[in-house]
């Protein structure tokens, strides 16, 4: 399993999404745990899957598609 990164980045620019800061302060997820996730140094937790989930207003199906990628 991994997270598709470039999907990842590419919903953060389309909900505008500058920073990761700026996502963390709206998800409640710890800056320094997107970033893990986005340089590939952690998978993500249910928890942080789920917050991250619901701050973009993703369906299960666009969640699954970006969490684990093939």
């Amino acid at each position: 399993m991994r997270v598709d990164i470039p999907e990842f980045k590419k919903e953060m620019a389309i909900h505008n999404y500058k920073s990761i800061t700026a996502l963390a302060e709206a998800s409640g997820v710890n800056r320094n745990t997107i970033s893990d996730m986005l340089n590939g140094r952690v998978f993500p937790s249910a928890d942080v899957m789920c917050r991250l989930k619901e701050t973009f207003g993703w369906s299960g199906e666009t969640a699954g598609r970006i969490f684990f990628a093939p």
